[in-house]
């Protein structure tokens, strides 16, 4: 007895795999973003405890904001430090290891905690690149030392940036958002 056993044809064998070729490329830039969304969401985790850690320092020393020749690319050196013990929470996890994420707008050093009328549209970190030049929105210039450019925003995230609060709520926005005078002028309605 002779058993027959029909196996693939050339043609049946390249249309799965044609179908298999449609099916990912549909979904790879699917499991992209999703992957993208999970950092960003990440970052927003960072900003909140960076954001937590800030109102710590806040309260610990005397309600005063934090002075800007003390803002520090360093995890273990940075004033806020103590309060974050997790190093890996000053890195965006959508940027390189070893580059610094976030950064602090200069203009709000050493004001009392009293002097922000309005907290919850003011802008305490956001994602940022040290490369470049550039003014804080209120024109503060940190050209000098190693916070030198730290005010310049970095659109990492769908074209956008996450940005921390003073009242401690995060959110995504885009740059041209972020950049209106209510988030960086500490009086301004």
């Amino acid at each position: 007895m002779r058993c027959s056993r029909r196996g693939f044809t050339l043609i049946e064998l390249l249309v799965v795999i044609a179908i298999i070729a449609i099916l990912a490329a549909i979904l790879f830039p699917v499991f992209a973003r999703a992957r993208e969304n999970a950092r960003k969401a990440s970052c927003q985790s960072n900003l909140k405890q960076i954001a937590t850690a800030a109102s710590m320092y806040v309260q610990d020393w005397d309600e005063r904001m934090l002075e800007r020749t003390l803002w520090v690319a360093n995890a273990t050196t940075h004033p806020w430090a103590p309060y974050i013990k997790n190093a890996q929470v000053w890195r965006c996890p959508s940027r390189p290891p070893g580059t610094w994420s976030y950064s602090y707008p200069c203009d709000q050093h050493n004001k009392a905690l009293s002097q922000f009328e309005w907290p919850s549209d003011y802008l305490i970190t956001f994602d940022s690149t040290v490369t470049g030049h550039h003014h804080s929105r209120s024109g503060c210039t940190c050209s000098d030392g190693p916070w030198a450019g730290v005010t310049r925003m970095n659109p990492v995230h769908s074209d956008g940036v996450n940005c921390a609060f003073l009242d401690g709520h995060v959110k995504w926005m885009k740059p041209a958002a972020a950049y209106k005078e209510r988030h960086w002028d500490y009086n301004a309605p």
